[in-house]
């Protein structure tokens, strides 16, 4: 990496409030740029190289290296710990590093709030100068919870809110949803967990209210912050600012056209808007909580009243920077300007109706969102699938239209990102042949040895049955706790339940969320710890029942001759499909959907085979 002496003099203050402006240094400045896997590091990059600074990108060594390393503008480069997942150890990373550099911009959460801890700590005069928010604003950009209370506080309108728990200790939790309409969102806040890892805040949609239920419980597991909202249907409206010394520099809006997924969430697809409103209300919450530096404020103008609803505060550059850089809104240059003491130089206004595209993985998420997309009662129907393939292909041929990675001034990011995209959807496309291969040789060869639902017959009563699937966490414990309850409920003398499976750790506990939600079938999860399935415990079975192919696949590894004795449990409920899909990580509605289809099968199993 190529040694320049420091362009910054003596005199930058930093501490909890932002650096006082320093006379500009004459010659380019030594910048470390933080999360160069993210967007909007690419946009930061790009802006303060082609202005002649000398920018190192950082980013997490388990990653491949991102697409902005190929930039023109990227002097060097630089690994080091995931700061999300080895917080502390990122932290000690950046204390030492950050001390080499004239500047330093962090960009995700996860960075931002390691870079806090370590600015309180700098001695006054000290390098580097931290482009972020103070200490006091920061309290309002990485909480949803405490965002909202300063904007309803100042008369932004919200979507009607519960506030859950502030995440303090000892804090109240306030679960009662009554005054809310469904469907909601869940909002939890960006926190740090036992195991020193800096969790990032969710945005969850609730249909149900067991499924609100569900999230809840998982978020008083967890501590954080919480707060519950209504969903606006509508579209969503970012308003980005850089206030410096209490005034407004540059001003930029945009209306986002698609989103991930297409019910509310990141911007893949956005138009630059001169949407007055939005900014006004903007520079309004700014400025009553006092903000200095670039923030995107989130709104969402509501397509059955068209009003404008305050969402939440982003204290950093966000993922959509390179609109406001292609219609010549420089915020990552200005913000730097700004605290060098440069006086801002005018900027032209920019033009309206300039639209900019994420293809990878943006447009693909989003399309595979509307293609998987299912009616919500309270919301509009999603977009028409046909209709939504036609416009994809379209975009990619629009000339108009201007990308995020792909820059003609700089193309290289561009043509990594494609060629990471090809890559990408080749591997998938190999997976799922494998896939489907093996799931053949399972119909063809494994199946057949099987018991199927006609050959079963009634089950002993002092027997035992075995429920399978691949974690014991979720769908087998579930099972046999449902087949013993409804046994004692029925008065039937039918054999006892029991549940392992083939993940090779025992004792991991079900998910609060799924355990959450088997409480709502009459299922008490709560005390359940996993089992590794042996032979042994194979063999005693009179019958196994398994949730999907790959546990028949894994079950004919360890001992092959239970085979005969083994059946799937899918097609003993009314809908007949052969598979229990693994609730594991799914939404709430979809891991709900999976408890009832399990509750089905069994009950189907109990009239099949207990007299």
């Amino acid at each position: 990496m190529t040694k320049r002496s420091s362009a910054l003099q003596d005199g930058v203050v930093t501490g909890s409030a932002l650096p006082r402006a320093t006379p500009a240094p004459s010659g380019p400045l030594r910048i470390l740029l933080t999360d160069a896997q993210e967007l909007a590091a690419l946009g930061a990059l790009r802006s303060l190289g082609r202005a002649g600074h000398e920018v190192t990108l950082a980013y997490p060594a388990q990653l491949r290296p991102p697409a902005s390393v190929r930039s023109r503008h990227c002097a060097a480069t630089l690994c080091h710990p995931d700061p999300w997942r080895e917080h502390a150890a990122f932290r000690a990373w950046l204390a030492d590093v950050a001390r080499s550099y004239d500047v330093v911009l962090p960009v995700s959460e996860a960075c931002i709030a390691a870079a806090a801890s370590i600015r309180r700590l700098t001695p006054t005069g000290a390098r580097p100068l931290w482009l972020m928010p103070s200490d006091e604003s920061l309290r309002y950009t990485l909480s949803k919870y405490r965002a909202t209370e300063a904007a309803q506080r100042l008369g932004l309108l919200t979507p009607r809110t519960v506030f859950v728990t502030d995440g303090s200790a000892g804090s109240t939790f306030n679960d009662d949803l009554s005054g809310l309409r469904y469907p909601l969102v869940v909002k939890t806040d960006n926190h740090l967990d036992g195991h020193g890892a800096y969790r990032k805040g969710g945005t969850v949609m609730a249909c149900r209210p067991e499924e609100a239920a569900a999230l809840l419980a998982e978020c008083r597991e967890s501590g954080a912050a919480t707060l519950v909202q209504e969903m606006v249907p509508g579209h969503g409206a970012g308003a980005f600012l850089l206030r410096h010394q209490g005034q407004v520099r540059l001003r930029f809006a945009h209306r986002r056209l698609h989103e991930v997924p297409w019910s509310g969430g990141f911007s893949s697809f956005r138009q630059s808007v001169h949407d007055q409103e939005a900014l006004a209300q903007a520079e309004r919450l700014l400025a009553g909580i006092g903000y200095q530096g670039v923030a995107m404020v989130e709104f969402r103008r509501g397509s059955l009243d068209g009003r404008l609803y305050f969402l939440e505060i982003n204290g950093r550059l966000w993922g959509s920077l390179a609109l406001a850089l292609h219609a010549g809104v420089d915020f990552p240059l200005h913000l730097l300007e700004a605290n060098l003491g440069r006086e801002a130089e005018p900027v032209p206004n920019y033009p309206a109706g300039m639209r900019c595209r994420n293809l990878f993985p943006g447009e693909i998420l989003y399309l595979r969102s509307v293609l998987r997309a299912r009616v919500v009662p309270g919301l509009p129907p999603p977009p028409d699938r046909l209709s939504a393939l036609w416009e994809f292909v379209w975009l990619c041929l629009d000339p108009r239209v201007r990308h995020d990675h792909l820059w003609w001034s700089d193309p290289l990011p561009g043509i990594d990102q494609a060629l990471h995209m090809g890559r990408f959807l080749l591997d998938k496309l190999g997976q799922a042949g494998w896939r489907t291969l093996e799931r053949q040789w399972t119909r063809r060869r494994l199946l057949p040895r099987m018991r199927d639902r006609q050959r079963l017959g009634a089950l002993p009563p002092g027997g035992s049955i075995l429920f399978l699937c691949y974690g014991n966490i979720c769908r087998s414990p579930f099972a046999e706790a449902y087949w013993n309850r409804r046994l004692r409920e029925l008065g039937a003398a039918g054999p006892r339940a029991l549940s392992a499976g083939f993940h090779p750790q025992a004792g991991r506990c079900s998910p609060s969320r799924f355990a959450m939600l088997g409480r709502c079938l009459g299922v008490d999860l709560t005390s359940h710890r996993s089992r590794v399935l042996s032979a042994e415990m194979a063999r005693a079975a009179e019958v196994i029942f398994v949730m999907d192919l790959d546990d028949v696949r894994s079950l004919a590894k360890l001992c092959a001759d239970v085979l005969p004795h083994t059946c799937l449990l899918g097609p003993f409920a009314p809908s007949g499909r052969p598979e229990i899909a693994d609730p594991y990580g799914l939404e709430p509605a979809q891991a709900l959907q999976v408890c009832q289809d399990l509750a089905a099968a069994l009950e189907g199993l109990l009239q099949h085979v207990v007299r």
